[in-house]
């Protein structure tokens, strides 16, 4: 009955297949490899999902990452790799668009939402003589390799796999999964942290700021790197580190000019951040001695920055907040110390 069932569904799905060539059962392969990398096999689910899924734009997109990829320059294998994140959002979309969502759908979607910004907007991108692919810090290489045969061969499915098992390796570097699946309370909550580090006394709380804030996968992401960074203990690391923190932690006073005309001292409070994240990002004197100390402007922020990886990787999330508002708040006094 069952597989009686699945042969009517993907009938539905291809009848039209014959009248336009909309490549939708190779854009269908694709699909079941790539759920089937992620250990997804209910063929049901699968075509459900991509009933959602306008085929011949993500078919086309797809090709045209692979002839991108084909090029073997830097340029043209970012491109691809970016065309290939495009692509392959159809995804997260048609499972969100989906009438019935369950616990399991809804954190797969937010699974794949943050490894496809990754592909899209990798903070980090190293391409060497032909063979070696990394974006941030994950080396992708052999996948793309062979994702790129597979699709000449017209082996959609596994083609779908090897996409699969580019997404997961990013997965596997992830310090904080509950971080990606829980992202808005996880956000709101190092925003409570954040104010209590800056010694704010506005009284305005994370949860004030819930219908305002946005881009809380993105800031996810920021934060990911950025702990991933420091923990290389290389210097110009710990530097791009702090940048990293400051773009994620920008969508905070981004939040609070939403909330302005609702939250008194919003705009205020906003300002003061805006403030503190400049300092952060632009020291006017840096030094980094690994395991020893990392001073910014004077003041040795060492103890909170790496207290903070800690938090990060222990989901300790309201001081993870507190140790980057203590770390900002230490660098913008020593700012205006230095210019006194």
């Amino acid at each position: 009955m069952k597989s009686f069932i699945i042969l009517i569904c993907a009938y539905l799905v291809f009848s039209n297949a014959q009248i336009a060539n909309t490549h939708q059962q190779e854009a269908y392969l694709i699909t079941k490899g790539i759920f089937e990398a992620f250990g997804i096999q209910n063929e049901l689910d699968i075509i459900q999902v991509f009933s959602k899924i306008e085929s011949k734009q993500y078919y086309e997109i797809l090709q045209n990452a692979v002839n991108l990829q084909d090029e073997l320059t830097e340029e043209s294998i970012l491109e691809g790799i970016k065309q290939i994140g495009v692509a392959l959002q159809q995804i997260p979309d048609s499972i969100d668009s989906l009438e019935e969502q369950t616990e399991e759908t809804i954190i797969i979607s937010k699974i794949f939402n943050n490894l496809l910004e990754q592909l899209r907007n990798p903070l980090r991108f190293h391409f060497q003589d032909n063979v070696e692919v990394v974006i941030n810090g994950v080396n992708i290489s052999q996948d793309l390799e062979d994702s790129l045969f597979e699709w000449q061969s017209e082996n959609y499915e596994q083609y779908g796999k090897e996409l699969g098992s580019v997404m997961i390796r990013l997965l596997l570097e992830l310090e904080n999964l509950e971080a990606v699946i829980h992202d808005q309370s996880v956000i709101l909550v190092i925003f409570d942290g954040v104010l209590d580090g800056i010694l704010d006394a506005s009284g305005i709380r994370g949860q004030d700021i819930r219908q305002c804030i946005d881009g809380v996968n993105l800031m996810v992401i920021d934060f990911e790197e950025s702990v991933r960074l420091l923990e290389t203990g290389l210097p110009h690391n710990v530097v791009q580190s702090l940048q990293i923190f400051g773009d994620g932690l920008q969508h905070f006073p981004q939040a609070l000019d939403q909330c302005k005309a609702s939250i008194k001292e919003a705009a205020k409070l906003a300002k003061q951040l805006r403030e503190l994240i400049k300092a952060l990002q632009n020291p006017a004197s840096f030094a980094f001695h690994i395991g020893i100390d990392l001073i910014v402007n004077g003041k040795d922020i060492y103890r909170e920055i790496f207290i903070a990886v800690d938090d990060w990787k222990q989901g300790n999330w309201n001081d993870f907040g507190y140790q980057l508002g203590k770390a900002m708040y230490q660098i913008f006094v020593g700012l205006h110390n230095q210019q006194s």
